[in-house]
């Protein structure tokens, strides 16, 4: 009963509208970094094993944040905003918690 109170609520809605501009900009800020990095990498020196895995996590983060948008605009299409704003901002703390430095733990060459 208060899910559905939550789910109509007027700061609920604009919220939740207002995380899925910020997803959509983190997306566009990850392609960035990703085609950034992909052109200071255009050195015929550098391998193209370490290309991938320097460029890689970006293009990840920015996958796994716009399918998150997309679960996020079915939430809203059935009216469940409250859920829709809790994975957005599950997805706003992936995206500021997840720093990818070549040499980390996920990169092993």
């Amino acid at each position: 009963m208060e899910i559905t109170k939550l789910d109509q609520s007027k700061k609920i809605q604009i919220s939740s509208n207002v995380i899925i501009a910020l997803l959509l900009l983190f997306v566009l800020a990850s392609l960035c970094q990703y085609y950034s990095m992909k052109l200071n990498f255009t050195n015929p020196l550098f391998p193209e094993k370490l290309i991938e895995v320097a460029t890689k996590p970006f293009l990840n983060k920015a996958i796994i944040l716009s399918n998150g948008i997309i679960v996020i605009a079915i939430l809203k299409y059935f009216k469940r905003n409250f859920f829709a704003l809790c994975i957005g901002i599950l997805l706003v703390g992936y995206y500021i918690f997840s720093n990818h430095y070549v040499g980390g733990w996920h990169t092993q060459i």
